[in-house]
């Protein structure tokens, strides 16, 4: 977590959008979704994004304080 945004760190280079279809495999990966479950909704060809992700939102939830707790 960085402030109040989740702040991930991808490889793929950001042409053809190979660093967005790489976040979207990624989150969809980590959070247990099929990728048609998570998508870009604003920031596409920008550093900063906002992704919808359709799933239970205690899912969501549990995850990113288990992803913050890590961090401590």
């Amino acid at each position: 977590m960085h402030d109040d945004a989740l702040k991930v760190r991808i490889a793929a280079p950001p042409v053809e959008g190979k660093a967005n279809a790489e976040l979207v495999r990624f989150l969809a990966q980590a959070l247990g979704v099929p990728k048609q479950q998570v998508r870009i909704t604003r920031g596409a060809g920008a550093r900063r994004k906002q992704v919808e992700v359709m799933a239970p939102a205690q899912v969501i939830e549990a995850l990113l304080r288990a992803g913050a707790a890590r961090e401590r």
